[in-house]
Formats: structure tokens, sequence, C-alpha cells
């Protein structure tokens, strides 16, 4: 019987297929990954991606201001419950 897809990983797929716009040179929103390797700012594109990014869009989603430890463990919270099932 084949398995329905969670709703979570639904938004996953959706979310990962737009934050892969990044590297559409077409997109208003394209980043250079090479350029940004050139310019030794790996670490800060990963720190906008991972941390910034999702904090500025819960803020934005439920109204309330978070900052990045906030965020930070509402995500390991997250990650707790869903390894669980």
């Amino acid at each position: 019987m084949k398995e329905e897809v969670k709703p979570y990983m639904r938004y996953a797929m959706i979310l990962t297929q737009a934050v892969a716009e990044i590297t559409n040179e077409d997109s208003e929103y394209y980043i250079d990954l090479d350029e940004v390797a050139e310019n030794g700012e790996e670490t800060e594109f990963c720190h906008a991606l991972l941390n910034v990014m999702p904090s500025l869009v819960s803020s934005d989603i439920f109204g309330t201001p978070s900052n990045l430890l906030d965020s930070n463990h509402i995500a390991n919270k997250l990650c707790f419950k869903f390894s669980n099932k």
C-alpha cells in the first residue's frame, strides 16, 4: 500500500523548490553561489538561510517578533517532535 505524503513533506518540497530559485540566473532572487564562495561568504550565506530567514518568516507568519535563539529553540522542538514518529 502506498504511503500518503505527510503535509510537512509536501510543504518541504514546495519550499525547497522556491529556495532553489536562487540558483536560477533568470530569477529576480538569483544569488551566484560561486561568487558567495569567491568572497568567502559561505558562513554568512548559511547563517542567512538557516537562521535569519526562518526567524523572519516565523515572525511574519505568527505576528510575534522572534530572535534567532527563540527560533532555533522552536526548530529544535519541532525536530524532536517529528523525529519521534
